[in-house]
């Protein structure tokens, strides 16, 4: 058997692409592109779907993105509930196996499992797994390589420090789920090693930055209160001496009126 890559990847994702299917959700979203009114509306007072805001494409075309509600969702046609369980917990007892296998030494340690991989520690010449390229067996996912660090935040979200065992050369590989690295989001190994390591201190500085941000808004919250205080007590004030004003002015004209009448 000669180590094809290229197949591998392709078999393994046939392989995760049917399992997919089996498992995959009923209540996903769809598409649908529209251009005629009367196709629109009869989607829109659908009472067994939900309708996201139409995108309007061209002068004749809109396209729609709908889900149907909980009550009326139908299963696709590849559906298999039982398919999927049962694959996932056999897998599950398999790799249950070989952690059995590493934890009965207690010279190794384990670091990190996930769905199909373990990561452990081991002392030199004293490999507990015995590796193999047939269906249930292990293999190294990162051949002619050694770990040099392991750091892990939590499930699916670990680096590891590795160095080519034929140059030396030094490199690194981090997952985080749910986020897809490039040139502009890459996070270096050590700075997420540091990230982990100083946890308690990335929190603190965390809280105290919310809390300087929090007595900010205070601040000028009740600085802004008190200048619409100020405009108000001003403008009462104005008004109560223009009213008063004009009381003295109506007054005054009440008693030249008087006096007026008195002259003649």
């Amino acid at each position: 058997m000669q180590f094809n890559p290229g197949l591998r990847f392709i078999a393994k994702l046939l392989l995760n692409s049917l399992w997919g299917k089996f498992g995959m959700r009923n209540k996903l979203s769809k598409n649908k592109l529209i251009n005629n009114p009367s196709d629109y509306f009869e989607m829109f007072f659908n009472h067994k779907i939900e309708m996201s805001k139409p995108i309007i494409l061209n002068d004749q075309t809109i396209r729609v993105i709908y889900h149907e509600k909980n009550g009326f969702v139908k299963e696709h046609n590849v559906s298999n509930i039982i398919i999927s369980l049962w694959t996932t917990s056999q897998a599950r007892i398999n790799l249950y196996q070989w952690l059995q296998v590493v934890a009965r030494d207690p010279e190794n340690k384990l670091l990190y499992s996930d769905t199909d991989s373990v990561i452990y520690q081991h002392p030199t010449g004293k490999n507990p797994i015995n590796f193999g390229e047939f269906l249930g067996e292990m293999s190294q996912e990162f051949e002619g390589n050694k770990i040099l660090e392991f750091v892990s935040g939590g499930s699916k979200q670990y680096s590891i420090k590795l160095q080519n065992v034929l140059d030396g050369g030094i490199w690194h590989k981090t997952k985080i789920r749910g986020i897809t690295f490039n040139k502009k989001n890459k996070l270096d190994h050590e700075d997420f090693k540091q990230m982990i390591l100083n946890y308690k201190d990335y929190n603190k500085k965390k809280y105290d930055y919310i809390q300087d941000l929090a007595l900010l808004i205070i601040f000028y919250c009740l600085l802004a209160a008190f200048v619409i205080f100020i405009v108000i007590y001003c403008c009462k004030q104005k008004q109560i001496g223009d009213s008063t004003n004009t009381a003295n002015i109506k007054n005054e004209s009440i008693q030249n009126k008087h006096l007026f009448c008195r002259d003649e």
